[in-house]
């Protein structure tokens, strides 16, 4: 058998660890085993979550932007600087083939509209801060998906548009009459 040098164990041969501790070691080794393929996996998730976000962001930076014509046919004007609005938050109703949801109604919002929002599942005045999303209330102008502006038409709850603001893509959705007796453009856009 093995004795204490230095309070270290030295045995003659790995037939003297007892049983316990030889179970206790492989059990070990087994742990550090799993906790390894766990570490590994994380690592492979968030490698790939990385990489996901990677694609993402340059796709946004490489994203071409249709033409900026409003629904008149002239150059789109600005919808808001404060908040910053857009699909691609830079204060205009501009669009392109990665924006879903159409975001290019550009409208001054109402505590009614905001409220029937957050009824059909889209809340825009709450904050979320970690979306750099200071939460929208009335009197604020945002450009809106051409959809959401639609449905709450249906619902006589549409808020008012700026056509001078509206992207031409949301006559796909809208019919320009429609959006005619909504229209506040002789109003300044902030």
């Amino acid at each position: 058998m093995g004795y204490l040098r230095q309070k270290t164990l030295i045995l003659n041969d790995a037939t003297e660890i007892p049983t316990f501790f030889r179970r206790q070691a492989e059990n070990s080794q087994g742990l550090l085993r799993i906790k390894l393929q766990k570490l590994t996996f994380c690592r492979n998730a968030l490698n790939k979550i990385i990489f996901d976000f990677l694609i993402i962001l340059n796709k946004i930076n490489n994203m071409e932007m249709d033409d900026s014509i409003n629904v008149l046919g002239t150059k789109l004007k600005p919808c808001s600087q404060s908040p910053k609005t857009g699909f691609f938050r830079n204060g205009c109703c501009d669009t392109n083939e990665e924006d879903r949801g159409s975001h290019t109604v550009c409208v001054e919002l109402t505590n009614e509209f905001l409220a029937f929002s957050r009824q059909v599942g889209n809340d825009l005045s709450t904050p979320r801060p970690q979306w750099n999303f200071p939460g929208l209330k009335g009197g604020d102008k945002w450009c809106l998906c051409a959809a959401r502006w639609l449905e709450a038409h249906q619902e006589g709850m549409a808020p008012k548009v700026y056509l001078e603001s509206t992207h031409k893509k949301a006559l796909e959705i809208i019919p320009l009459e429609m959006l005619e007796r909504f229209a506040l453009d002789d109003e300044q856009v902030t």
